[in-house]
């Protein structure tokens, strides 16, 4: 019986970032110089990083007002380029609500909604189209996101009825999908465009494959390629976050791994009927 140590690891990680993020300023103070590609809230209560989001928006207000603002700035693009959007599988507090609300789905027994091939392009659209809006307007005033990690740590920002529009179309699209706000995020747009120069990289070895599409069935964002790509070794996608569900779920031994910086940090192992019923005892 395939185990999920890896997802268990992923959401620990995830939580115990998601409350130094959101309560660490209480402990170690606040600072806002530190930016992190992330979505997370600047207005957070205990908040501890500068969010990039904002860093964006504001970019040309701060980018005069000392040396600290920009060197944040292009550490945080180094750090994007280093990683990809591992970022997004081990490190984002929104996506870690959204794993959370997935957890409760689950456990309400709630029947995930699958996203029709048709509608990829209108959604890659959209997401562009926030990308365009985070850098030419006033993203705060839409973003659902102050209504979600804002209010958990006490405290409110200046909401708009518009923002909490979204906030109810976000919490409906994350309990009946998966990473739903991951397809749309735009600093998730930007971060997948340095997926494939990246450190992290997602491999396949064609010939293992025996297409039990278990890596499709557990997919977050719903990456076709993964499962249907059998010639490529290197099959590093701009949406994977690299949560590793399609390792871990994969029957064939070496038939997907993770390499960070040319090591193999984690790859699909086989199970045996004899480790099954080992398992299983």
């Amino acid at each position: 019986m395939k185990t999920n140590r890896i997802t268990r690891t992923r959401l620990l990680i995830l939580f115990v970032l998601f409350l130094f993020f959101s309560f660490g300023g209480y402990f170690i103070g606040a600072n806002t110089e530190i930016i992190l590609p992330v979505f997370n809230c600047e207005y957070v209560g205990g908040g501890t990083t500068r969010g990039v989001c904002i860093a964006m928006t504001e970019f040309n207000k701060h980018i005069h007002n000392g040396w600290t603002f920009p060197l944040g700035v292009a550490a945080c693009i180094a750090l994007v380029l280093l990683f990809g959007r591992l970022w997004c599988g081990y490190v984002c507090p929104m996506g870690f609500f959204q794993d959370v609300v997935t957890w409760i789905r689950q456990k309400l027994n709630i029947t995930q909604i699958n996203i029709p091939q048709k509608l990829k392009p209108f959604i890659l659209v959209g997401r562009w189209y926030l990308v365009f809006y985070i850098f030419f307007y006033d993203l705060c005033k839409v973003c659902p996101v102050q209504f979600i990690t804002v209010p958990l740590t006490g405290y409110t920002s200046n909401t708009s009825s518009t923002g909490f529009f979204w906030t109810v179309v976000l919490l409906v699209a994350v309990m009946l999908s998966d990473r739903a706000f991951c397809r749309v995020c735009p600093i998730g747009a930007l971060m997948g465009l340095a997926n494939r120069i990246s450190g992290s990289r997602l491999r396949k070895c064609g010939h293992a494959c025996t297409h039990c599409r278990a890596c499709l069935e557990v997919c977050p964002v719903d990456i076709q390629e993964v499962y249907e790509d059998r010639e490529h070794v290197d099959i590093t996608h701009a949406d994977c976050i690299y949560c590793m569900k399609c390792i871990e779920v994969c029957p064939e031994k070496d038939a997907l791994r993770f390499d960070l910086f040319g090591k193999t940090i984690y790859s699909s192992d086989r199970v045996t009927q004899e480790g099954q019923h080992g398992a299983e005892n």
